[in-house]
C-alpha cells in the first residue's frame, strides 16, 4: 500500500517581541496518543518540552479532541497550538516541521483486499478521523466513489468499526491506529475480536 502522504506537522505561535524571558506556554494540542496524551505526555509532547525547556521556557499542554484544539486557539486561546498541518491557514509563526505522521490505509489482513490508492477504495465503507478530507491531498476527490464515508473525532471508534465488521477500511496514521488498536485488546467485554491482524 503506498502511504497517502506524510502529513508534516508544526507547532503555532503568535509572533511575540519582547525581552527574552522564561515563560510558561500554554499549548493547545489534539488527542493523539501516543504523541498526546491526557496528561500532556506522549512523544509529541516531548519534542516540544525538551525544545521549549532549551530555551529557557516551559510547557503546559491543554488536549482537546483533534481539529478543536485549532478553534480553540483561532479563538484566542492558549499561547501555541499543535499538531498543525503545514499550510493549514492559522495565524501565528509556525516552527520548522518537526515530525511527520504517515496516513494510509489499514485493513483486516484476512479480507483479501489490495489497496494500492484512494481510488481502491471505490465501493468500500471507510472512516476516517476528523478533517480527514481536508487533510489528505486528494481524498476529497475519491470520497464520493465510496459505499460510504464518515469521519470520527474518537479515533477509537475507528478500531471499533474495522474489527467489528461495519467499515472496510480506515484512513488516518497508521502509529496512532495500532495504539488504539493496543487499547482494545486489553477489554474483555467487547463482540469482536480486537486481535485480528490488521494491514497498513
Amino acid at each position: 500500500m503506498k502511504l497517502l502522504k506524510s502529513a508534516a506537522c508544526a507547532l503555532l505561535m503568535p509572533m511575540m517581541i519582547a525581552p527574552a524571558a522564561a515563560d510558561e506556554i500554554t499549548i493547545l494540542a489534539g488527542n493523539l496518543p501516543p504523541m498526546f496524551l491526557e496528561g500532556g505526555d506522549g512523544r509529541e509532547a516531548e519534542i516540544i518540552t525538551a525544545t521549549l525547556e532549551k530555551c529557557g521556557h516551559s510547557a503546559t499542554f491543554e488536549i482537546q479532541p483533534f481539529t478543536r484544539h485549532w478553534e480553540s486557539f483561532k479563538s484566542g486561546k492558549g499561547d501555541a497550538v499543535s499538531t498543525v498541518p503545514v499550510g493549514m491557514p492559522v495565524d501565528g509563526t509556525a516552527s520548522e516541521v518537526y515530525i511527520h505522521y504517515q496516513n494510509g490505509v489499514s485493513f483486516l489482513s484476512d479480507s483479501g483486499a489490495a489497496y494500492e490508492g484512494l481510488e481502491d477504495l471505490a465501493g468500500k465503507k471507510v472512516i476516517g478521523f476528523k478533517g480527514a478530507e481536508a487533510i489528505i491531498p486528494g481524498l476529497a476527490d475519491h470520497t464520493g466513489s465510496f459505499a460510504d464515508y464518515r469521519e470520527v473525532t474518537d479515533q477509537i471508534t475507528q478500531s471499533r468499526s474495522l474489527f467489528g465488521g461495519r467499515v472496510d477500511a480506515i484512513i488516518g496514521d497508521g502509529m496512532l491506529f495500532a495504539e488504539y488498536n493496543r487499547q482494545l485488546q486489553g477489554q474483555t467485554d467487547l463482540r469482536f475480536d480486537p486481535n485480528q491482524p490488521v494491514t497498513f
